[in-house]
C-alpha cells in the first residue's frame, strides 16, 4: 500500500492539488471568469473531502487527502502564477498537472491505486458540474451549455 509519506514533499504537494485543479478546470469550462473558477476550487473543499470517502479502501487517497493538516503554500503560488490565465490554459495546465500526478503514482504505487486516483478525479469533475449544473452552484445554472459540461470531463 502507497501512503503519503512514500512521496517528496513536492509530490505530495502535487497528489494533493491535483484533485482541487481537477474542481477549478471543471467550474471553469462553465464558469464566465477562469481565474475566479481556479480559485474557487480551493473552497471545493468539500466536494474533494466527501469523493475522497468513496474510496475508503484506497489507502493512497486517503493518505494523500490527510496532508490537509499541512501548510500548502504551493497552492497560492499556482493561483497568483497563472492568474488571468484563460480556460484553455488553465484545462492546458489541469492536463499537465494530471499526468504528472499520475506518472508519479505509476512509479510508486500499486496499478489499483493509480485507477482508483484516476477514478477519483472523474467523480471530483462530475459532482462540480453535476452541482453547477443542477442546483445552480455559484449562480450558475442550467443555461450553459452542454459542450460546455462535456469539455470539462
Amino acid at each position: 500500500m502507497t501512503k503519503a509519506t512514500d512521496f517528496t514533499h513536492d509530490e505530495g504537494e502535487l497528489l494533493f492539488a491535483v484533485p482541487f485543479v481537477v474542481a477549478g478546470t471543471s467550474l471553469a469550462v462553465i464558469h464566465v471568469s477562469a481565474l475566479k473558477a481556479v480559485k474557487t476550487a480551493l473552497s471545493l473543499y468539500l466536494i474533494v473531502r466527501d469523493t475522497s470517502r468513496q474510496f475508503p479502501e484506497s489507502e493512497c487517497i486517503q493518505s494523500i487527502f490527510a496532508l490537509k493538516e499541512e501548510n500548502h503554500e504551493g497552492q497560492n503560488e499556482l493561483i497568483e502564477k497563472h492568474e488571468g490565465s484563460s480556460k484553455e490554459d488553465a484545462i492546458a495546465i489541469r492536463n499537465q498537472m494530471c499526468e504528472q500526478a499520475i506518472g508519479i503514482l505509476n512509479k510508486k504505487g500499486r496499478p489499483q491505486e493509480v485507477e482508483a486516483y484516476k477514478r477519483w478525479l472523474l467523480q471530483i469533475a462530475s459532482e462540480v458540474i453535476h452541482k453547477a449544473h443542477s442546483a445552480g452552484f455559484l449562480g450558475l445554472g442550467k443555461a450553459h451549455a452542454e459542450a460546455e459540461i462535456a469539455q470539462a470531463l
